[in-house]
């Protein structure tokens, strides 16, 4: 009896219809969309969820500048207010309030553009 199941199970798998290769290709194509998709969900759900948890509408760092590896400048924005900050190894250090810049249209000027500018009149001052 064992030959005879053997044998019948091997008749049952031989009629098995077994997907043909434009069908697996087809099928990998899509689990590679689907997964991909699930990638991108998930890094656009997290940057979202960064911003929420690390933003503030308060303080903004407006611009970096670094001087080497481990010390830079930056300006930052509390509210209506610039501050140019100086961070390095020994801690965060207040350097100046800045001043804003007005356009010729009386807008706000960015500091992004004019921080060399501030940066330069600044030192200007201190020689």
């Amino acid at each position: 009896m064992t030959l005879v199941s053997i044998a019948l199970a091997l008749d049952e798998a031989s009629q098995l219809k077994l997907p043909s290769f434009g069908e697996l290709i087809i099928k990998s194509i899509i689990a590679v969309v689907i997964v991909s998709l699930v990638i991108v969900f998930f890094f656009w759900y997290i940057r979202g969820f960064l911003r929420r948890v690390g933003g503030s509408e308060l303080i903004k760092v407006i611009d970096r500048v670094y001087l080497d590896t481990r010390r830079f400048l930056c300006v930052v924005k509390v509210g209506e207010r610039y501050f140019l900050l100086g961070v390095g190894e020994g801690g965060i250090n207040f350097i100046a309030e800045l001043e804003k810049v007005a356009s010729t249209e009386g807008e706000e000027v960015a500091f992004k553009s004019s921080f060399r500018k501030q940066l330069e009149k600044l030192l200007g001052k201190r020689d």
